[in-house]
């Protein structure tokens, strides 16, 4: 059985409108309610674009995991700020290394 909270939690994780997650998926708000209610069940083409948009997988929508973000499987996953901190780590010495996670901890 279809339950659409999670779509609703996690948009709403990400400060995003019904509208805002209707457009990045070429749906409408009503739609959007309506699965966030669970009155429709997402096809698994929709399903997919919401995951996209949302920045989480099927199964967390699914309920299949607690966790909801997304493994990385490739370097396309990363955008242009997470490619160049990848970069400038990489070029540090490993004590540089540490000192950057270390201060990533705290921020």
């Amino acid at each position: 059985m279809w339950n659409g909270r999670r779509i609703a939690q996690r948009r709403a994780a990400l400060q995003m409108s019904q509208e805002d997650l209707a457009h990045a998926i070429g749906s409408s708000q009503n739609q959007v309610s309506r699965y966030e209610r669970g009155v429709n069940v997402p096809t698994g083409d929709v399903l997919v674009a919401l995951a996209d948009a949302l920045e989480t997988t099927a199964d967390y929508l699914l309920g299949r995991t607690e966790d909801p973000t997304r493994p990385l499987r490739s370097a396309a996953d990363l955008d242009d700020d997470e490619r160049q901190l990848l970069e400038i780590y990489r070029q540090k010495s490993p004590e540089k290394r540490t000192q950057i996670i270390d201060v990533a901890k705290v921020l």
